[in-house]
């Protein structure tokens, strides 16, 4: 009887794992954190793990927070060193989604912050890193420092923001690697801010891109401008005539200019290969080593369907019907410096081939649904023998 219980149960475990989809981890959803002073990084209030020292720092991570009164994640008067990261943050018009006010150590990384006056707001602190955030559609500025010092702002994305990224009375930070683009105002702005860096950004289509009025007292070198227009005589991709900051007598000396076109169009279908006729997923993505494509066209046998992908910055995928036959799918790209790239696929449509292209998850639980199954007959079977 114990056999016989013993294999129904993993008969039932393998059906379990051919049925359910593979678990993905999301975000939990949590009230909005208020943290002042170090004693307030407890459980409570979000913190995940951690010690609060540099080799052991406070965690927040994971956690979906919607706020419509005021901060998503407010930390104030701390020295702890701590991580806030991978968190979803949709704020109000009234106030900044993440704050952080008169703070030492903390670090902000790979967080989507939405729908607030500024998304990522630093008051009176310093050495704080802001890194591969995502700030946009907020009101004001996408990532604003006030009388903040001594902090890092390395891979950021700001967009659709009035500002990007702003510096008020601020010293000694650091942007380097952040991407503005599409903000209705400017793309980085120095206010009564000095001896700031701001190298290797990408700064695109933002109106005016670049804005500075403390004369010669930031380092500005090494930045990609859209509206930059200089000539680049050898293509070392360094402008020859330096780029001018609004707002004073900034230059960038070393302005970059965009001569590669986008890189690594690749797909998952192979040219020349044969599909079944009928409906059809086409995927394909790109990079570029320079700003991302900003224009994309799909063709399939020369008539544009790119109305009917998904688009996004890296990839596009698209469902189409394919008749019997021969067919040519192009995908035309053209980055934010005008340089273009294409490449085509030419496949054969066919009725043969109809059933084929099983999708490999599923491919993957069927083996382990298997395997379980055989293993559970393997067992059973050795018991009956005993």
């Amino acid at each position: 009887m114990r056999t016989k219980k013993f294999f129904i149960s993993l008969l039932i475990l393998s059906l379990a794992v051919m049925i359910t989809p593979l678990a993905s981890a999301d975000l939990a959803a949590h009230a909005p954190i208020y943290i002042d002073g170090n004693s307030n990084f407890t459980r409570a209030n979000g913190v995940a793990s951690g010690s609060g020292t540099e080799s052991d720092p406070y965690i927040i991570e994971n956690l979906n927070i919607s706020s419509t009164s005021g901060a998503c994640i407010n930390i104030t008067n701390t020295d702890a060193y701590f991580i806030v990261r991978n968190c979803t943050l949709s704020g109000t018009s009234s106030t900044a989604v993440i704050v952080l006010n008169n703070v030492t150590n903390g670090r902000v990384e790979g967080n989507t912050v939405s729908g607030g006056s500024n998304g990522i707001y630093l008051f009176n602190s310093t050495n704080n890193t802001l890194i591969n955030n995502t700030c946009n559609n907020n009101t004001y500025f996408g990532i604003a420092l006030e009388s903040s010092s001594d902090n890092t702002l390395t891979n950021n994305t700001c967009t659709s923001d009035s500002y990007g990224i702003y510096l008020f009375s601020s010293t000694n930070n650091h942007l380097t690697d952040n991407i503005l683009t599409n903000n209705t105002y400017f793309g980085i702005y120095l206010e009564s801010s000095s001896n700031n860096n701001i190298t290797w950004n990408e700064l695109m289509f933002n109106t005016p891109n670049a804005y500075d009025n403390t004369d010669a007292a930031n380092l500005w070198e090494y930045n990609f401008y859209s509206d930059y227009t200089g000539p680049d005589s050898n293509r070392d991709r360094i402008g020859d005539i330096p780029y001018n900051i609004t707002g004073g007598s900034n230059r960038d000396l070393h302005p970059l200019v965009d001569t590669m076109p986008p890189l690594a169009i690749s797909s998952p279908l192979a040219n020349g290969s044969t599909v079944a006729a009928g409906a059809f997923q086409f995927n394909a993505s790109y990079s570029s080593i320079g700003p991302l494509p900003v224009s994309v066209r799909l063709l399939i046998d020369g008539v544009d369907a790119t109305h009917s992908a998904n688009v996004t910055a890296t990839g596009i995928s698209c469902s189409v019907t394919l008749s019997e036959g021969a067919h040519t799918i192009t995908l035309l790209l053209t980055d934010a410096a005008g340089n273009t790239a294409s490449e085509s696929w030419m496949i054969t449509a066919s009725e043969a081939a109809a059933g084929g292209g099983a999708d490999m998850t599923l491919v993957y639980v069927g083996i382990v649904a298997a395997v379980v199954i055989l293993g559970a007959a393997a067992a059973y079977l050795a018991m009956r023998k005993r």
